[in-house]
């Protein structure tokens, strides 16, 4: 249990994210995108009512228990929650939690999150976490953090280049509406053509959260296509799911 919470803190909350993008579509009544959390919580003994949430939050002595408390707070949209997550901001000596309160409050529509975020990710040393921290503003409409996105999709470090396949979902908006100059969609599909087989496979994943984002399917699809004969056979598979998958809308 452990390394399960430590891994997930490690990549910044991207189990909350995939679970996020699995359930933006699906019909009522089908899981919420912090409901993994919440029984991760229940399994160590912490309650997930709110005012139980908000005290693990703020005083459980298991930092990756007070993470997961946060970020579920943040995704439920807990308002009650807001002075909590302002003390944890303001006083709390983990940067981790400090940063996970930051999105929790931006995802409250509180006004001291996005800038919090904004710092965090300028004077992070991290570059895992610049990424994972310019998406997230990202979605909440700020592009400023598009060049240390562009940097790792361009990085030496494979497990970077991985990592912004992902980030660079949420800048598509940006390029499509033509008001700044960033080129999200042209990194994922240089990443396509990536020497490492799992990246490639990694952007025919993130192909399907692009289109909705405004991506042009037509044009993703004749990536795709060319893929279908791509030397690893996990690619080849991963192509024929997507235009499967886009076929059938």
């Amino acid at each position: 249990m452990r390394i399960a919470i430590k891994k997930t803190m490690l990549y910044g909350g991207l189990i909350t994210l995939a679970l996020l993008a699995l359930g933006q579509d699906k019909p009522g009544g089908a899981d919420q995108p912090w409901d993994d959390l919440e029984s991760q919580l229940r399994h160590s003994g912490v309650q997930t009512d709110t005012a139980s949430l908000i005290q693990a939050a703020a005083s459980n002595p298991n930092e990756g228990l007070r993470w997961m408390a946060i970020e579920v707070l943040g995704l439920k949209g807990e308002q009650g929650a807001k002075p909590a997550l302002r003390r944890i901001l303001s006083n709390h000596s983990s940067r981790l939690l400090q940063e996970s309160a930051a999105l929790a409050l931006a995802r409250l529509k509180d006004d001291a999150g996005i800038p919090a975020l904004r710092t965090f990710m300028k004077t992070s040393t991290n570059p895992e976490r610049q990424v994972f921290l310019a998406a997230r503003l990202a979605e909440f409409g700020d592009h400023s953090g598009y060049h240390f996105v562009k940097e790792a999709a361009t990085s030496k470090d494979e497990h970077l280049r991985y990592l912004s396949a992902a980030a660079l979902v949420p800048f598509i908006p940006f390029e499509i509406a033509g008001h700044v100059p960033i080129d999200p969609l042209e990194r994922m599909i240089a990443l396509a053509s990536d020497k490492d087989p799992v990246i490639r496979k990694e952007v025919l994943i993130e192909f399907s959260l692009a289109v909705p984002k405004g991506a042009p399917l037509d044009r993703l699809k004749q990536v795709a296509k060319k893929m279908k004969n791509d030397p690893e056979a996990s690619v080849q598979q991963a192509a024929d799911s997507f235009l499967a998958l886009w076929e059938m809308k």
